[in-house]
């Protein structure tokens, strides 16, 4: 009965240790679905990611790029759901979705360039993709961000020079002689 309390700080000591290494800069943990992948199979996804993520316009086949590095379709495929969680086609698929959300925010792009741009040689397929996976059409969005960028610059255009009359205006006091 003496025992279980020393056994109890043991353990109790030997978990606050654990928890310290595992808080530390100094242990970087390996997410478990990539222990089982060498160094170079996590290179090969990684590679196989930036080919087809590099110009989104470009259809790529999976067995072409696998041909290329040397490797089976199926490990490259099952390395790269590994790697990234997700099977090719649908983290390209997410990609397009995000790189288009992008270009719509921060372009004035004409939809059809961006869908092709994006890699959609349907501008129909590419609105129903997109309004599937973001509850609105990309027009939808393309004319918001429209609204706001004209009203932003209208307000900048009607805001006065000077926030304030209190504010003396350095134009007319650097005009003024006395």
């Amino acid at each position: 009965a003496h025992t279980v309390p020393v056994d109890l700080a043991r353990l109790r000591f030997h978990s606050l240790a654990i928890l310290h290494l595992l808080s530390s800069e100094s242990i970087q943990l390996v997410p478990m679905r990539l222990s089982a992948l060498t160094v170079q199979q996590v290179n090969a996804a990684e590679s196989a990611e930036r080919i087809l993520t590099q110009d989104l316009s470009k259809r790529l086949s999976i067995a072409e790029i696998a041909r290329e590095m040397g490797v089976s379709e199926t490990s490259l495929k099952n390395w790269f759901r590994a790697v990234f969680g997700k099977n090719i086609s649908s983290y390209l698929r997410d990609h397009r979705i995000a790189e288009a959300k992008r270009l719509l925010h921060e372009t004035t792009l004409p939809i059809s360039a961006i869908s092709t741009a994006v890699g959609f040689e349907n501008q129909s397929k590419f609105t129903q993709m997109f309004k599937k996976y973001c509850g609105l059409t990309p027009s939808a969005i393309a004319s918001d961000d429209k609204r706001n960028r004209l009203s932003d610059f209208l307000d900048d255009a009607t805001a006065p020079a000077f926030p304030s009359s209190t504010t003396s205006n350095p134009i007319s006091s650097a005009c003024t002689h006395s």
